[in-house]
């Protein structure tokens, strides 16, 4: 989130709107205040909670005026400056220029880190699906509709009736507050074959991760590009990628329904093209704990361990120890052996025991 996520989404929305780029690190604070203020006020939160939340929403604010101010002075190619035009032909209000613009910068940050920052989480905990996506980018796209499918970074939106309206047999007056679960929606196995399979050879079309008619996301084609690029550029990078067993990911929570994202997601990343265990140990390593666990060899890498693979229990690192240990002729440290976080470090350890 730190690192990646939310610099690259917070960068390309402030440079589209036309918000100085040394503002980025609020822009970065205020956004989640100013969401959670939008849910607060709509009853999806408490009173304490949307007072704290606007005061973040007030500075956010600030920082809109003064870029707004500049463009009056100084217009350029941006969305701050064509609203300021259409606010001086009588088109827009000051008021109507200002939320747009918070509307713009939230919608365009909040929602597409979280978005970029679900999929991190995907890969992390699927190396199968991390080695598909690297021998073949072409599938990234579809990857990106699948991941805006299944996990929607808003799981619950607020909705008010503008007219009497029968609902699945429920009458519903006019001005009635509903709340609609566009995750639940995605995942409606009467739309969706095997909905909560990540299905790279779906057609998602039709999902509601972006909402829906005159409620459709402008920014959906920006998120999805910016979401493409995003992992081009990390799988092209980066060799694997795995979860920190020191530390644990926090997701947002609290003011809606689902997992949104994340609030700190510790990942490991390692270098493309950096050292790596020589192929005549690694591979035959990876064979043994794949027969070891009952699992298919495209299963295993670097990263699999105990904490995403659910058939590695106690006795199942044992077993792998000791055939391991026949197969390569070798005295692994038993220390060293029995700690061992992953098929990476277990690796290590063979091909240190066969030098020594």
């Amino acid at each position: 989130m730190h690192a990646y996520a939310n610099p690259l989404s917070v960068t390309v929305i402030c440079e589209m709107i036309g918000v100085p780029l040394d503002q980025r690190d609020g822009m970065n604070r205020y956004a989640r205040d100013a969401l959670l203020a939008s849910f607060a006020a709509t009853g999806m939160g408490s009173p304490e909670l949307l007072a704290e939340a606007q005061v973040g929403l007030a500075k956010l604010m600030a920082i809109l005026d003064d870029a707004i101010e500049h463009h009056l002075a100084h217009p350029a190619d941006n969305i701050i400056s064509t609203l300021v035009a259409d606010e001086a032909r009588g088109v827009l209000t000051r008021a109507e220029l200002r939320n747009l613009c918070a509307l713009l910068l939230i919608g365009g940050h909040e929602t597409t880190a979280n978005l970029i920052a679900s999929g991190a989480y995907i890969l992390a905990e699927t190396p199968s699906l991390w080695q598909q996506l690297k021998a073949d980018p072409g599938l990234i796209a579809k990857f990106v509709e699948e991941l805006a499918r299944m996990r929607p970074p808003l799981q619950r939106i607020a909705r008010r009736t503008t007219r009497a309206v029968e609902l699945a047999g429920i009458a519903l007056p006019p001005n009635t507050l509903l709340m609609l679960f566009p995750g639940s929606a995605n995942r409606d196995p009467a739309q969706w074959g095997a909905p909560d399979t990540l299905d790279l050879t779906r057609d998602a079309r039709g999902h509601l991760g972006f909402g829906n008619g005159v409620h459709t996301c402008p920014g959906a084609p920006l998120a999805r590009m910016e979401a493409r690029i995003a992992f081009e550029v990390l799988l092209e990078r980066t060799e694997s990628l795995r979860f920190d067993p020191a530390a644990r990911a926090i997701p947002v929570a609290g003011y809606a329904a689902g997992n949104l994202g994340w609030n700190l997601l510790p990942l490991i990343r390692t270098e493309a093209g950096a050292p790596r265990m020589p192929q005549d140990v690694f591979d035959p390593v990876c064979q043994i704990v794949a027969d070891s666990l009952g699992l298919e060899r495209a299963d295993i890498d670097a990263a699999t361990c105990a904490k995403n693979t659910p058939e590695w229990d106690s006795l199942a690192h044992l077993m792998i120890l000791d055939a391991l240990e026949k197969s390569f002729a070798v005295k692994l440290p038993r220390r060293a052996a029995y700690t061992a976080k992953d098929v990476g470090e277990l690796a290590d350890l063979v091909a240190a025991a066969r030098a020594g």
